[in-house]
């Protein structure tokens, strides 16, 4: 099983937060792209993505490449993003038409043939694989641009509670209760962004359906309720409980300019990622549970010399074992089937039987 590559879902677009803790353990952090030779704009990464792409600490793949259609479905997005009022909108046509739920298979034809058609691509209506790899395509891509502009909305929400708590703490002594208005509109927005379900039946439909091979039986998501879906998944449907492997914490870069050489000091430290990735994979199922707990104690305590907590703050990443299928039919079965494609099976067949579940989240302390 290849252990130094891990692959995000059902994220496509690159963020710090998942990045920078990632890098510490894999040799490359993987994302799905849904057009082949379409990889994100170094301009609009952040410094520290930029970076990684430039390290080769990121990697993408696209599953599904769309070949001689490639620049009629790139037609069909610049005209959508002509309209830039109406990308909301386009979204839930492509949930009522199939992707967001199981039922409306008539608006599932209707909506999506008449929007491919409109862009010359109606040789596809007879094709169901293409049909829905094309859903998919379009769903991911258009979270992308919407998860562009959230990320601008909460930038202004966090200049707007900085400005906030810095006139509330002039006006009172207790400013720990942060300002009612910026807490209600954070709450909105974040809801306004819960698509989870679309995106990750897109996502494992480009994954599971794709021609193309992804070299990796390891996965993680930042997202708890992805994560419950899978597992509830394996429980009804093989009733097995994922093995957890083991729970590590992880430095978040905060805002330090300097986190990716600090990240390579870190890496040296620690004996290099190769070190790292068979001491933690090995110690679980090898090693009596004192050593475990000495490799991890080791870990936390080069962790912290090199990313004080107080400085950098910590997440966790939490691994389990799936063992009940390979990635391709996990996904597929778990989040990728509707009624009318129970059919449509993963195109490559797996080398690896099970499949490895990472959750990364916050650490509390």
């Amino acid at each position: 099983m290849n252990i130094n590559k891990i692959c995000v879902f059902p994220d496509t677009m690159l963020r710090d937060e998942i990045i920078f803790p990632l890098v510490q353990v894999f040799d490359q952090v993987v994302h799905l792209r849904p057009v082949e030779n379409d990889i994100p704009s170094l301009k609009g990464c952040s410094s520290l993505c930029q970076q990684a792409i430039t390290d080769h600490l990121v990697d993408f793949c696209c599953p599904a490449p769309l070949g001689d259609d490639r620049d009629r479905f790139l037609h069909l997005v610049n005209d959508l993003q002509q309209r830039p009022d109406d990308y909301a909108g386009q979204l839930t046509n492509l949930s009522l038409a199939g992707l967001g739920r199981k039922k409306d298979l008539e608006s599932k034809s209707t909506i999506i043939s008449t929007l491919l058609k409109q862009n010359g691509l109606n040789h596809l209506d007879h094709e169901q694989r293409e049909m829905v790899l094309w859903q998919a395509r379009l769903v991911l891509t258009l979270g992308e641009v919407f998860d562009r502009e959230q990320a601008e909305l909460q930038q202004n929400l966090d200049r707007l509670t900085r400005r906030e708590q810095g006139l509330i703490s002039e006006l009172r002594e207790d400013n720990q209760q942060p300002f009612l208005l910026t807490r209600q509109l954070t709450a909105e927005n974040s809801a306004t962004n819960n698509q989870l379900r679309l995106r990750l039946k897109a996502w494992s439909r480009l994954f599971g359906l794709g021609s193309e091979k992804l070299e990796t039986s390891l996965f993680v998501t930042p997202c708890q309720d992805a994560f419950d879906l899978l597992a509830d998944h394996c429980e009804s449907a093989y009733k097995q409980t994922p093995e957890k492997l083991f729970e590590l914490p992880l430095a978040l870069a905060g805002d330090d300019s300097s986190a990716m050489e600090k990240c390579q000091d870190f890496i040296n430290a620690a004996g290099g990622r190769e070190n790292i990735q068979k001491s933690l994979f090995n110690s679980p199922a090898s090693q009596a549970k004192g050593q475990e707990t000495t490799v991890l104690e080791s870990w936390q305590h080069t962790l912290e010399k090199h990313f004080p907590t107080d400085q950098f703050g910590q997440c966790t990443l939490s691994l389990y074992a799936f063992t009940a299928a390979p990635p391709q039919k996990l996904f597929l079965e778990s989040f990728g089937r509707d009624e009318d494609d129970m059919q449509l099976d993963p195109q490559l067949a797996s080398s690896s039987t099970s499949t490895l579940i990472g959750l990364l989240h916050e650490k509390y302390s």
